[in-house]
């Protein structure tokens, strides 16, 4: 897995996916707590004292607790690189939690973050126990490398938040559902739309063309059926971020089609407009070049590989949008990223 996705590669998704609006939830909640414990200390009364004090420390908790609930899925597992890398990443995150929030005065506290954040589907049996073993493999090493004690007695327990079965069609010709999660990520596999039959088999395209009839082109690539999923994911409240990996030909034809029904399935129903503000990270992050995924912030479909394009062609951009930052969101290997005009 580490050959085609290597762990920059991964951490371009799992940067603007996961770590990001976590970093930004965590600076706005730090400083309101750190408000908190000011207003604390100048209190005149004992009893204002303890309440301030009691309600900054209800906030950090109540964060705390939000973070190690959070859940990552996905749906297209392999070895398990993704899962690795984003449980190495939340706890990274509770450790500089908990180690900002001791020097507020709170108590540390073990670390809670583990395997059972991480969701997989994986449909060969052989990588679904081999990402079970790397994401177990990646919590002792995390514990070590951080000085806490690992596991014992086993070391290595089961882990059946990632399943082995198809993501896409079940046996019986209807469309999976997928576990819930907070955010999907993941490297989905690619097959041309031409060579569906050749390599799938006629049988299984026809069950799958049939189940996703009206949603996905049957002319569009094997990957289009994991934005579709996630799109609809993200649309019934089962997930609220996405990011995942495709190939340039994801910008146009019957993908460009299969990625624009997805993205305005999970645009912002509230908070954001092309002529209003919106939310930190856009629900459905897409990367076209591995070396160029960057996310972009939308509330209807604008992917960055076909911003690239029109970008190279000398046309100009669209006129709703403007360059966030032309020195940094143009720059070669971080792709493009657009905000709302003001």
């Amino acid at each position: 897995g580490a050959h085609y996705t290597d762990r920059d590669k991964i951490m371009l998704i799992v940067e603007p996916v996961v770590i990001r609006p976590w970093l930004a939830q965590w600076e706005a909640e730090k400083a309101g707590i750190a408000a908190e414990l000011e207003r604390a200390d100048a209190a005149r009364a004992p009893s204002t004292r303890t309440r301030r004090r009691r309600e900054a420390e209800r906030r950090y908790r109540a964060f705390l607790n939000r973070l190690r609930a959070f859940t990552v899925l996905d749906p297209a597992c392999g070895s398990g690189n993704f899962l690795y890398l984003a449980l190495q990443a939340l706890k990274d995150l509770e450790h500089r939690v908990q180690f900002e929030a001791e020097a507020l005065g709170f108590q540390r506290a073990f670390p809670e973050i583990g395997p059972a954040n991480v969701k997989g589907i994986e449909i060969n049996p052989y990588a679904a126990e081999l990402a079970r073993v790397s994401v177990w493999i990646g919590e002792i090493q995390w514990m070590r490398r951080n000085g806490f004690s690992e596991a014992r007695n086993p070391i290595l327990k089961p882990l059946d938040t990632i399943e082995c079965r198809d993501a896409i069609v079940t046996p019986d010709n209807a469309e999976p559902d997928w576990p819930v999660a907070d955010v999907v990520i993941g490297n989905p596999p690619f097959l041309g739309g031409k060579l569906l039959i050749t390599h799938l088999g006629d049988d299984y395209v026809s069950r799958m063309f049939k189940t996703y009839a009206g949603r996905v082109p049957a002319e569009a690539d094997l990957v289009c059926y994991w934005f579709e999923k996630a799109g609809r994911q993200i649309a019934a409240g089962r997930a609220r971020r996405a990011g995942l990996v495709a190939t340039n030909s994801i910008r146009g034809g019957a993908n460009r089609r299969a990625l624009e029904a997805a993205t305005h399935k999970c645009r912002p129903s509230a908070g954001g407009t092309r002529s209003g503000p919106l939310p930190d990270t856009s629900p459905l992050v897409t990367g076209s070049k591995l070396q160029r995924v960057h996310p972009v912030l939308q509330p209807q479909l604008l992917c960055c590989s076909d911003l690239e394009s029109r970008l190279l062609r000398g046309e100009s951009r669209p006129s709703p949008w403007q360059w966030a930052n032309p020195a940094l969101d143009c720059h070669p290997q971080k792709g493009i990223c657009l905000r709302p005009r003001p």
